[in-house]
């Protein structure tokens, strides 16, 4: 990968009654390379492993860019580009090379409904959000989902509630009528992604607040500031030599 973007999560303590829940958001990586494990699994590890000590009630939300069938065989359909099966993940679906599958495995319950149900998927609409992509209708037809959405990437997931009462999916169908696309641009939609809500139960008592979840260091500078960096040294350098 020429450039890493680092992903993290914001969390807040929400009172609700008596009781406090912690509630975490968090947009893991899409950017994959062939024959190593996806950067979005790398990121769901961490996010598991800083959460393991959670004993109040916990919900995750938000985009995890792994879709149940995550990584794809090298013959099956995959026109959302997820990650495909390599030397790393040379298995199809297999549950370490995949982010839902880590919240899973890590204990998580998902509060959201069947990720495996086409009519489920979340993610289809074009780049331009005027619409779905059409490069991807016929494929979800396919699946099974006839708005154009090809992959489940979206979740909410809970630990120490009492329960989950309901999930829905919504914005996952496109509205029609005449001049409907007629918004004066072409962002008629906030996002190319569906939402995902749930109603979760929690118990009405007062609980222990956990510690606050730990922070992470990465290196200063990234790639391209880098980059920007030599070529700036590099300006200097030529107007120096020309004085």
């Amino acid at each position: 990968t020429l450039m890493t973007i680092y992903r993290g999560y914001s969390w807040l303590d929400l009172a609700s009654g008596k009781t406090t829940v912690r509630i975490v958001t968090t947009h893991l990586e899409s950017i994959w390379d062939h024959d190593v494990i996806p950067n979005s699994v790398l990121q769901a590890r961490q996010l598991v492993e800083d959460l393991k000590a959670t004993t109040m009630p916990l919900i995750v939300m938000g985009d995890f860019n792994a879709d149940y069938r995550d990584p794809r065989g090298a013959n099956e359909s995959n026109p959302g580009e997820q990650p495909v099966v390599g030397k790393a993940c040379p298995t199809a679906s297999a549950r370490d090379c995949n982010a839902y599958w880590t919240m899973i495995d890590g204990g998580f319950i998902s509060a959201s409904p069947d990720v495996k149900d086409p009519k489920n998927f979340t993610w289809g609409a074009g780049a331009l959000l005027d619409g779905p992509d059409a490069n991807r209708v016929k494929s979800a037809e396919t699946f099974g989902n006839s708005f154009g959405f090809t992959d489940r990437l979206d979740y909410i997931f809970t630990k120490n509630v009492l329960g989950v009462r309901s999930t829905e999916i919504f914005g996952n169908t496109w509205p029609t009528g005449e001049s409907i696309w007629k918004c004066g641009n072409k962002d008629c939609f906030a996002s190319d992604h569906a939402g995902v809500a749930a109603t979760i139960l929690l118990d009405d008592k007062e609980v222990a607040i956990n510690q606050s979840l730990p922070t992470h260091s990465r290196f200063p500078i990234g790639p391209w500031q880098a980059i920007g960096a030599a070529l700036l040294i590099f300006l200097m350098w030529r107007i120096v030599k020309r004085k």
